[in-house]
C-alpha cells in the first residue's frame, strides 16, 4: 500500500488530540472507521484507533496546533504515588512470604535434601494470590527489591513474570498454582551444579554448555522426588528450554510440540534472565529486553505470546528509571492500557539532573503534554533507587 510521501507514520501510542489522521495500516474498507481521514477529537477516539491500528499516517499540514497557553500538565498530585505506595507495602508482604519459603526450598535442593510438593505450593501462593490483587504493585516491586541470590531471584522473577502472562490469557486460580510451581522448580537442578560453571563470565565450551543443560533433567528428577506428579508441571520443568523453530533443547521439539505452559515459562524464563545480572552479561533494561523477545517473534517463541507479554509488562514498566525528552528523569507510576509509550511518570530530576524540591506527576497520554520518553534507563542511574520513593 503506497502512501503520500508527506505524511508521517506514527504508532498509535503517540497520537495526539488536534492530528488528522490521513492513513492507516490498513485498507479503510478491512476498519471500522466511518469515514477515510479524520482528525483526532477526543481521548475516547484515540482508544477506539489504538484498539484497530499499531500505527497511523498523520498530515502535518491538517493537524491542528494546540494552544501554547495551555499548562504544562493538567494536574501535579501525588494522588498516584500514593495509590501505588500502599499497594507495594501490601505486595511486600506477600513477596517476603514467598522469598522466605524460595529460600528454605533452594537451602534443600542445595543440601541435597528432598523438599515437598507442599513446600512449593506455599511459596508460590502469595505469588499468586498477588498477581490477582496487585499486578502493577507487583510488577514495579519485582525492579526496585535488592537482588542477592540469583537462582532464588530468578525463579521468583521467572514464577511472577509467567503467572502474570497466564492471567492475561484467562487462567484461572487452580491453573495459576500449576503454572506457578512449574515455574518456579523450572532452573532448580542448576542448584546443584558447579558453581564455577554457573559464575563463569567466559563462553561456556561444549562439554560445560552440555553440563548446563542437564539442569533440566536435574530439576525434574528433583520436583518428582518431591511427590509432584501432575503431568502439567513436569512438562514445564522439561520444556521450558525448546523453541519455537526447534532450536531449543532438550527434545528439539517446535511449534505446537512444545506444551503451552512451557511456552508461556519459556518467555518469562528468558525475559527475567535478560534483565539480571549475570557474571557473563549485564542487565538488559526491560525496554531492550521487551525488544529482543520482540525480535525472535515465532523464531524462538510464539509471536501472539510475546505480544501478550509485552502488553502486560509495558514497554516501559511500572518502577522503571525514564528519561524525558525535556531532559528530566522520572519513575513511571502507572501505565495507559492503549498507549504504552505514555505511561504516567513522577518527575523526580530536573534536566540538570537536580532533584526538583517536590514530584511533578505528568500523565504523559494528556492532550496539554508535549513530552515523551526518550529513554529507560538503568536501575540506579543518577543515584536513584526506585524503592526510597515508595517504600
Amino acid at each position: 500500500m503506497a502512501h503520500r510521501s508527506n505524511l508521517v507514520q506514527t504508532p498509535v501510542g503517540m497520537l495526539k488530540l488536534g492530528m488528522y489522521v490521513a492513513e492507516v495500516d490498513r485498507p479503510w474498507l478491512e476498519t471500522p472507521f466511518a469515514t477515510q481521514g479524520f482528525l483526532v477529537s477526543s481521548e475516547a477516539e484515540i482508544d477506539f484507533i489504538a484498539e484497530n491500528c499499531q500505527f497511523v499516517f498523520i498530515d502535518p499540514k491538517l493537524t491542528q496546533r494546540r494552544s501554547l497557553a495551555q499548562p504544562r500538565f493538567p494536574a501535579r498530585s501525588a494522588m498516584k504515588r500514593s495509590a501505588l505506595k500502599k499497594a507495594l507495602v501490601t505486595t511486600k508482604q506477600d513477596l517476603d512470604k514467598a522469598t522466605i519459603a524460595m529460600d528454605r526450598i533452594f537451602t534443600d535442593i542445595r543440601s541435597n535434601e528432598r523438599t515437598s510438593a507442599k513446600e512449593v505450593e506455599n511459596a508460590v501462593r502469595p505469588l499468586v494470590e498477588s498477581v490477582i490483587k496487585q499486578q502493577e504493585a507487583l510488577t514495579a516491586l519485582m525492579r526496585m527489591r535488592a537482588k542477592s541470590d540469583y537462582l532464588i531471584n530468578h525463579a521468583m522473577g521467572t514464577t511472577i513474570w509467567a503467572t502474570l502472562l497466564g492471567r492475561h490469557m484467562g487462567y484461572d486460580h487452580a491453573e495459576l498454582l500449576i503454572l506457578a510451581m512449574g515455574a518456579t522448580l523450572a532452573d532448580a537442578g542448576m542448584a546443584n551444579l558447579p558453581s564455577k560453571l554457573l559464575n563463569k563470565p567466559e563462553e561456556l565450551s561444549s562439554e560445560e554448555y552440555k553440563l548446563l543443560k542437564s539442569h533440566v533433567r536435574g530439576s525434574s528428577r528433583l520436583a518428582q522426588e518431591s511427590g509432584i506428579d501432575d503431568h502439567r508441571i513436569i512438562e514445564i520443568i522439561e520444556c521450558h528450554h525448546e523453541r519455537h523453530s526447534g532450536a531449543g533443547y532438550p527434545q528439539h521439539l517446535a511449534h505446537q510440540e512444545i506444551p503451552i505452559n512451557a511456552r508461556i515459562v519459556a518467555i518469562a524464563d528468558t525475559y527475567d534472565a535478560m534483565t539480571s545480572t549475570q557474571p557473563y552479561a549485564n542487565a538488559l533494561t526491560s525496554f531492550d529486553a521487551i525488544s529482543q523477545l520482540n525480535r525472535n517473534k515465532d523464531i524462538l517463541f510464539q509471536s501472539h505470546l510475546v505480544d501478550a507479554f509485552t502488553q502486560i509488562i509495558g514497554i516501559f514498566p511500572t518502577g522503571s528509571l525514564v528519561e524525558l525528552s525535556t531532559g528530566e528523569v522520572g519513575i513511571v507510576t502507572a501505565q495507559n492500557r492503549h498507549r504504552r509509550l505514555q505511561p504516567e511518570v513522577m518527575i523526580i530530576l530536573d534536566k540538570s539532573k537536580k532533584p526538583y524540591p517536590s514530584y511533578i506527576s505528568a500523565n504523559l497520554v494528556a492532550a496539554s503534554c508535549e513530552i515523551s520518553i526518550t529513554r529507560e534507563l538503568p536501575t540506579g542511574a543518577h543515584g536513584i533507587g526506585a524503592e526510597n520513593y515508595f517504600l
